[in-house]
């Protein structure tokens, strides 16, 4: 998979490489998926969803994380949604490639449960 994007105006080419399974220490929602390192940084990515333009709307809510929520968008998809199945969506709209670096005081955009079922939607029935 090859990465094009601009860097002060100049176009880069990243080589990204799956480089298996993160290890974690404890039970963890983000477990199964993929490592990709970019080999001409070394910076390293947790495999997700395909991207998605959320839109802002009236009803587009912020939160800031607190320390007792850091690495923890399953915790705040369930203050939002009543469930933490979407700690997906809050990732999403947000560009976050790996949930468990979310630090305190990070400011998140929280779609609304109706944006993600709107036509057009990441969750729009067809």
């Amino acid at each position: 998979m090859i990465l094009n994007r601009l860097a002060g105006g100049v176009k880069l080419m990243a080589k990204l490489v799956y480089s298996g399974k993160r290890n974690y220490e404890h039970i963890c929602r983000y477990a199964p998926y993929r490592t990709i390192v970019n080999t001409k940084s070394s910076l390293t990515y947790l495999e997700s969803i395909n991207p998605y333009l959320y839109t802002i709307t009236t009803d587009t809510i912020y939160h800031v994380v607190e320390s007792n929520q850091e690495g923890r968008l399953d915790i705040i998809s369930n203050i939002y949604y009543g469930t933490p199945a979407y700690f997906w969506a809050i990732a999403s709209a947000n560009n976050i490639i790996d949930p468990m670096t979310i630090v305190a005081g990070t400011v998140l955009l929280i779609p609304s449960i109706d944006s993600l079922y709107r036509p057009g939607g990441p969750l729009e029935k067809v």
